[in-house]
């Protein structure tokens, strides 16, 4: 499950849709290493549990992950957007 800093839109629920957390939490879970990738986009923060692809992995079933790589960048207002990956991988 993807795990994101931006408000649930309506009709989103925790849990389901994503697993919405505030900064201070995502920024605990990049520095336990949770999270597999992870990325700035439009001033908020997405990221995918590591454990999530493990789990998956663990029961036999095939796990694609698809990003965009953007170079730091500024947008017309002035923010940054940052994509990241962390060294997960199967063990």
């Amino acid at each position: 499950m993807s795990v994101t800093t931006r408000p649930p839109r309506p009709g989103e629920m925790d849990g389901v849709d994503f697993r919405f957390v505030g900064v201070s939490e995502f920024q605990a879970m990049l520095g336990r290493g949770e999270l597999a990738e992870w990325a700035t986009v439009h001033g908020n923060l997405y990221g995918t549990r590591a454990r999530s692809l493990e789990d998956a992995l663990a029961v036999g079933r095939d796990v694609l992950l698809t990003s965009t790589r953007r170079a730091p960048r500024s947008s017309a207002n002035g923010t940054r957007t940052r994509c990241s990956s962390s060294s997960w991988r199967r063990r």
